[in-house]
């Protein structure tokens, strides 16, 4: 099993099994640094849906992924057969959760009531929360022309994956990164980041019938029919 004391933010979110959730409350009785950081956690977790909840500036997102894709996380001990391993998956889960949370909503759909907007961004998250925590997930990554990296996780059960792009180079406010469902020779819209961002989150299903996501940059009103030219694509197969 991980090391206890490794386990808090899983612990909070509920990414444990049955065995390591008994033995780490154990171990919060007589563990006061674990004991401390739980709580932490838990206050952090619950500001993403407090009544106090607002909108914070659009370049948070930017920086809070950035440093996500800049921090080195600890090699778990273990792998899992089939995919990649709970505690990477965890990770991600924790990355994508607090981009969601000061992002507001992962599409680029504008919400104006500010109620709605939260209520969007806890039902996204949970989303991604179920996506990456498949026992099947995969991970796949793949360098952006020009910099920055897009990463896929996908779930064959769920016919679903999560998209989170870091570090792409700046583009004009009326442009966004795109992203392109292959199959054979189609390619089909599988969503808008945010326009202007260069880093974001994004969902994806309908992924069982094709073979790879690419990336472009197109105009923020989604009209493109046809990619133009790929910036990054990550094979599914």
């Amino acid at each position: 099993m991980t090391d206890v004391h490794a386990l808090a933010g899983a612990y909070v979110l509920d990414a444990v099994d049955d065995v390591e959730r008994a033995a780490f409350a154990r171990h919060l009785i007589e563990c006061a640094a674990c004991a401390a950081e739980t709580d932490e956690l838990r206050e952090a977790v619950g500001h993403l849906a407090d009544g106090a909840w607002s909108v914070p500036p659009p370049r948070m997102r930017a920086e809070v992924l950035a440093r996500v894709a800049e921090t080195r996380q600890e090699r778990p001990r273990s792998a899992q057969r089939g995919g990649a391993s709970r505690w990477r998956r965890f990770a991600l889960v924790a990355a994508a959760v607090v981009a969601l949370g000061a992002a507001g909503t992962v599409t680029a759909v504008a919400v104006h009531d500010q109620q709605a907007t939260r209520a969007q961004a806890n039902a996204d998250s949970e989303r991604v929360r179920a996506i990456l925590g498949s026992p099947d997930a995969v991970i796949r990554r793949a360098p952006v022309d020009g910099g920055g990296q897009l990463t896929v996780v996908t779930s064959v059960d769920r016919d679903a994956g999560v998209v989170l792009l870091t570090g792409a180079s700046a583009i004009p406010t009326n442009k966004a990164y795109e992203l392109w469902l292959i199959n054979g020779s189609a390619a089909d819209p599988a969503g808008l980041m945010t326009a202007g961002s260069t880093s974001g989150t994004a969902v994806i299903t309908g992924l069982r019938s094709s073979s790879a996501v690419k990336m472009t940059s197109e105009q923020a009103d989604g009209s493109a029919k046809t990619p133009s030219s790929v910036l990054a694509t990550v094979p599914l197969t």
